[in-house]
């Protein structure tokens, strides 16, 4: 067996192989290369997919009797092997509507720019990687797309705190990418309405996840236990008996609540999910990655869900309504160069209300995320046993799992329930 079979036996599942050589096949412009494949993603990085990163040696004439050596990188994601994996972590939704992003609605964006003479590359939407191929048989799903590390891209560090500078470019790359569904809804309504009925992937019949979102308020209140939070409590607590947790959670990405106002969210933007890249030490362009859970629904859920997880209340403190000003302030002005009018599809007090509407959405999904924020690799959960402790009903055990109880995580869920509560997000 030669090397490159090797490798190509590494990963699962024939059609998965066949796909790669066509991948391959179609970006190189030779056959003879040399294959190298390795873990994509640290532990903790990724839960409901496998993140295999593939490097492609070859050698290109470019003259008579000189060759060059070349290297294309390549990430290849596939869902786990584990059947029960599979099932808690509701991969197959999530890799459908991944191939849905990829495949239709950033292509249809691209598309939609350059009818208006804006070249994404230069001063448009461009931060999403590029996809080469997915695809969607059952058990044989996969995305095959460009290695942004050789473009100089990488994750965060995620136990080091976003800089406001960070912060800015991510609000940018949301306005711009929620500009378009305006743009889109506005002026090309039938290309736009079948994401408008796209299914909430977190909206699930299943009584275990059902009752685990409503646990993550055993959390919450223990932060808010410390001597002096006794009125954040009391508000915390009155919160959440009007409406239990996961119908709160279900109801906030509900598109057609947020009309007219509902855009397609990217839907997972936190640390884990964007790639920076640096001049020196200054970052200077983002990529969102993972647009597994992409949802139609309010442009608070978004930000909120990057907001509240990721930052620190000392920067929220000082610049939270700076970087909302700079979120709105990009999507207006790319908005206007779309053709439309943000004074009309999108005005600056319905920003406001969308927040105080939809902003506990990132509240909420605080209390899942700054757990794995905040657990070192060494203490990140084995997903497979958990897998099988959710499918047997576990939920204490689940909850042990992701619970993460050291000091930062309670003080930074007490950070962000004060800061919404004080922002009247909490309604």
């Amino acid at each position: 067996m030669s090397s490159n079979e090797d490798v190509l036996q590494k990963l699962p599942y024939d059609a998965v192989r066949t796909a790669l050589i066509e991948v391959i096949h179609s970006i190189i412009p030779t056959k003879n290369y040399a294959l190298q494949l390795e873990e994509g993603s640290s532990k903790g990085d990724n839960y409901v997919g496998v993140v295999h990163r593939l490097n492609i040696s070859y050698e290109e004439k470019e003259s008579e009797n000189v060759r060059k050596s070349k290297k294309v990188g390549m990430f290849v994601k596939v869902p786990p092997t584990n059947i029960q994996r599979r099932n808690q972590f509701f991969a197959r939704p999530c890799f459908l509507r991944e191939a849905l992003m990829y495949d239709e609605f950033l292509p249809l964006l691209a598309k939609f720019q350059q009818s208006k003479g804006i070249n994404p590359e230069v001063d448009g939407f461009k931060e999403h990687a590029i996809c080469y191929k997915s695809l969607s048989d059952e058990l044989h799903e996969a995305i095959f797309m460009e290695d942004l590390g050789n473009k100089g891209f990488r994750m965060n560090d995620r136990f080091v705190d976003p800089s406001l500078e960070i912060v800015k470019l991510i609000m940018k790359a949301l306005g711009k990418l929620h500009a378009l569904s305006f743009a889109l809804k506005d002026q090309c309504p039938d290309e736009f309405a079948k994401f408008r009925d796209i299914e909430e992937i977190l909206k699930r019949n299943d009584k275990f996840f059902v009752d685990y979102i409503n646990g993550l308020k055993e959390m919450a209140i223990e932060a808010l236990s410390n001597e002096g939070d006794e009125k954040y409590l009391q508000f915390f607590k009155s919160f959440i008996e009007k409406k239990p947790l996961y119908n709160r959670m279900t109801e906030l990405t509900e598109g057609f609540r947020a009309e007219p106002y509902a855009v397609m969210n990217h839907g997972d933007c936190w640390n884990n999910n964007i790639l920076f890249k640096y001049n020196n030490e200054t970052a200077v362009d983002i990529k969102l990655i993972d647009w597994q859970i992409s949802r139609f629904s309010s442009p608070a859920c978004d930000l909120s869900y990057y907001i509240f997880p990721c930052t620190t209340k000392p920067l929220r403190d000082l610049y939270y309504q700076e970087i909302m000003d700079v979120y709105y302030s990009e999507l207006a002005q790319f908005l206007k160069k779309l053709g439309s009018d943000p004074e009309v599809l999108f005005p600056r007090p319905a920003l406001d209300d969308q927040l105080k509407r939809f902003g506990s959405f990132g509240v909420i999904m605080s209390l899942m995320l700054i757990p794995t924020l905040t657990a070192k690799a060494d203490n990140v959960p084995d997903l497979d046993e958990i897998s099988a402790r959710m499918e047997a009903g576990d939920v204490e055990f689940t909850k042990e799992a992701f619970g993460n109880k050291v000091p930062e995580t309670f003080s930074r869920i007490r950070d962000v329930l004060v800061d919404a509560i004080n922002l009247e997000y909490l309604v």
